[in-house]
């Protein structure tokens, strides 16, 4: 998964560079490690909750404004669910709504496919100073799975918030789900995340704190011969922090650890309470 990195950040780099040649852009680098997923060579015969192997990934954007209402955004992040994704999105915002849509391209997630495409629509309405409602929606556009290769990628989100005095709580579901043909059958990965968000901000102050307390219930499906399905649920507690240094450099640092791990299905009975168990995302930006 994590091969021909080093060339996916450099062709993504050189087309933030192009896209931001006019005018200002904004650039972020990301790096994330994980111990609470499921590993890709994991096998259907395979026990144990995960935390004994740590996965990595790099994720990168850039986004520049076209205008005071059109945002242009190029994205790349690799993700333990999804695998490997690249998005070129553009956002409208209003007053009392915003859209944001464009293609979406999974790279390089199997030997046969190099570029899968899709397409990622958001919709969000707002109550200014009252209410916000968010809902999108990510779907590859090739629906069906035929040889072994075949993926299919979707995720959702569905989000509600309300303004408070200094705090925006939301309350989200998400979801992540990756589908492919295997030489056996069918392997499916998926997440699915109910919690709440707590914005806390402030204005002139240079730094922004997100909490997050969610249950979160992750997967991995082998539909063979027989159907396996290997689960866990985890109450997970998560701190997001932004740091400006500058007008222009900011630090950022997105942790999330889980209280309390349990199996389900064919891992019904595993508990892992020893271990720590943690999803870290730690970055900078710069606005050049």
């Amino acid at each position: 998964m994590r091969t021909r990195l080093t060339l996916r950040l450099l062709v993504f780099t050189a087309l933030v560079l192009s896209a931001g040649s006019v005018t200002a852009f904004e650039l972020g680098v990301m790096f994330d490690l994980t111990n609470m997923d499921f590993s890709d060579g994991r096998e259907s015969t395979d026990t144990g909750l995960p935390g004994g192997s740590f996965l990595w990934g790099i994720s990168a954007v850039g986004s520049q404004e076209l205008s005071d209402d059109l945002t242009l955004e190029l994205s790349y992040a690799s993700d333990p669910i999804l695998q490997n994704l690249a998005y070129t999105l553009l956002t409208y915002t209003d007053q009392f709504f915003s859209l944001r849509l464009g293609p979406f391209f999974g790279l390089f997630n199997a030997p046969g496919t190099l570029v899968q495409s899709g397409l990622s629509t958001t919709v969000s309405l707002f109550v200014p100073g009252i209410a916000q409602i968010g809902l999108r929606s990510d779907n590859s556009l090739s629906g069906r799975l035929v040889v072994a290769g075949d993926y299919i990628q979707e995720q959702s989100e569905l989000s509600v918030g309300f303004y408070l005095p200094n705090v925006l709580p939301t309350v989200y579901l998400r979801t992540r789900r990756y589908t492919t043909q295997t030489s056996d059958g069918e392997r499916v990965d998926s997440f699915t995340a109910y919690g709440l968000e707590t914005d806390i901000f402030q204005k002139n102050i240079p730094y922004r704190v997100v909490l997050d307390f969610a249950y979160q219930a992750v997967s991995k499906t082998f539909v063979e011969t027989e159907t396996t399905e290997q689960s866990y649920g985890s109450l997970v507690l998560g701190t997001e922090a932004s740091f400006s240094l500058f007008d222009a450099f900011r630090i950022m640092l997105d942790l999330e650890s889980s209280i309390y791990m349990f199996g389900t299905n064919a891992l019904l009975g595993e508990v892992s309470a020893d271990s720590f168990l943690f999803r870290l995302s730690t970055g900078v930006s710069y606005t050049f």
